[in-house]
């Protein structure tokens, strides 16, 4: 009995923990002193070190969930995995049953989980139609979460923009491919000047970075990986509902479960996704993707 009230209590005070300095980090994380302090000191990685000591191994620790809701993109970038394998063309296009999309967010749900979910992949998410009804079901079941659009922008139009900032989206990370910008990107950064900006983060950059994917494609750029902690905090979806302990993981080497028949929480807990997380973790590569990622340090 005292055992199980010290796990409940334990429990309670990880979400407690979780979701306040979750909130916290939201709130700082555009302001002068995120960007030129917090960011660019150790402070961010002794702050990291200290929230997973108290938060151990639990699923508390996943601040972000990407979702697979279709595989299709509709550039072919030569850096990408899409250019070599041909699940990411259009006329290929494999679409996440709506049902299981629904499925993980009620499981989230239950959960009480706080963090931000990305609906998204190797495709592109303005590509889905279901986009909006999405992203309204996400906040209706999880208001705390925040959601965030990665998009190359050659699709997004002001239309497109108010839709999703009106069922809840708080993000958008938008990243230019093609030599020319995308006209629509840009009409939308024209109207968030003329009508404001709603507390929403839009940022439209040039790909600055590009890695191996794992191996998948050939790069000059970047080193073999040293450390990386990205499985502790972000788990992804594929389409069919496997879980991606990377974003990497294009091929879904590690197969550790698929929620359309399986728990997230059950899978999360399973010994061979535990291995893994420490394996990595400890700078014990031994998946493939991890041995040929060149993404050198990541620290997330």
């Amino acid at each position: 009995m005292i055992r199980q009230f010290k796990l409940i209590s334990l429990r309670i005070f990880r979400t407690f923990l979780k979701k306040y300095v979750y909130l916290l980090f939201n709130q700082i994380q555009n302001t002068s002193f995120g960007r030129d302090l917090f960011y660019k000191s150790k402070l961010k990685k002794y702050a990291k070190d200290l929230f997973e000591i108290a938060l151990g191994d639990s699923f508390d620790q996943v601040h972000t969930i990407y979702i697979e809701t279709l595989t299709a993109c509709n550039l072919r970038c030569s850096y990408c995995p899409n250019s070599v394998y041909e699940r990411g063309l259009i006329k290929n296009n494999q679409e996440m049953e709506t049902k299981l999309f629904y499925k993980i967010i009620d499981e989230l749900a239950d959960l009480n989980w706080v963090g931000e979910i990305q609906p998204h992949s190797y495709g592109e998410p303005l590509l889905d139609q279901r986009l909006p009804s999405f992203c309204s079901y996400i906040i209706q079941k999880l208001p705390l979460a925040k959601i965030a659009i990665f998009s190359n922008g050659e699709l997004l139009n002001i239309d497109w923009y108010k839709k999703l900032v009106s069922v809840g989206v708080k993000r958008f990370s938008v990243t230019q491919h093609l030599k020319n910008q995308s006209k629509g990107t840009l009409d939308v950064i024209r109207y968030r000047e003329k009508h404001g900006y709603d507390n929403v983060e839009f940022t439209y950059t040039r790909l600055k970075h590009i890695n191996s994917r794992g191996g998948l494609v050939d790069v000059d750029e970047g080193e073999l990986r040293q450390e990386c902690n990205y499985p502790d905090h972000h788990v992804g979806i594929s389409f069919d509902g496997q879980i991606l302990i990377c974003c990497n993981d294009y091929l879904n080497e590690a197969k550790v479960g698929d929620v359309k028949d399986e728990k997230l929480i059950d899978i999360w807990q399973k010994p061979i996704y535990k291995d893994i997380r420490t394996n990595i973790r400890s700078g014990n590569f031994t998946l493939d993707i991890c041995k040929n990622c060149t993404d050198g340090k990541v620290y997330t």
